[in-house]
């Protein structure tokens, strides 16, 4: 694994977006590591944010979902965990409904009961907000969903992609500046191929 160059990714991915006439043409990314997936985040959030406003005449914002997906590292000799992340970036316009309620996430949240929460509010809603504040709740909330996606497949009941809208807001608690991450999932249609 290399270190992540936050700038050189978000204008690959600016440029992706705007390279292909079919804009939900779906790079991936693999990620390790608590500080690699924060960076990698925030550049695919101003990736979103620069994108737009390469669009800013069109009526609808574009957003970049993200469907997250466990992998192993092959480097490793431990072949039985699945430590890193493959985020596939799409941009899209379909947007989900407004999620009602919310599942918090911190350090110590176990990341099964994490998963089984996101099933479970997609089941009911078909959406899901999942909010945790830091670097290491945001490594666990994507985990979940990706582990999340792993259940409803499993049982047959995820026939689209499981996609996220990735948001981070600077908030203050207790006079400590903290950057909490909300994540909303929802069912987005599959991908198509780059051409």
């Amino acid at each position: 694994p290399q270190a992540v160059n936050a700038k050189k990714l978000t204008e690959d991915l600016v440029s992706h977006f705007k390279r292909y006439q079919d804009l939900s043409a779906a790079p991936s990314i693999e990620v390790f590591g608590t500080n690699a997936i924060k960076t990698v985040v925030r550049s695919i959030i101003s990736a979103e944010a620069a994108i737009n406003e390469a669009f800013v005449l069109e009526r609808q914002p574009r957003r970049l979902a993200v469907t997250v997906r466990r992998i192993r590292d092959e480097a490793s000799e431990d072949q039985h965990t699945l430590p890193g992340l493959a985020l596939r970036v799409r941009c899209t316009t379909d947007l989900p409904a407004p999620a009602r309620g919310e599942i918090r996430v911190a350090r110590e949240t176990n990341v099964g009961k994490l998963a089984g929460s996101i099933a479970r509010r997609l089941r009911q809603e078909n959406v899901a907000m999942v909010r945790g504040a830091g670097a290491v709740p945001l490594k666990l909330q994507l985990r979940g969903i990706a582990i999340a996606s792993e259940y409803l497949e499993e049982r047959k009941e995820l026939v689209t992609e499981l996609a996220t809208l990735l948001r981070m807001e600077e908030v203050e608690e207790n006079g400590y500046k903290l950057t909490e991450n909300l994540l909303t999932v929802y069912k987005l249609p599959p991908a198509k191929e780059p051409t």
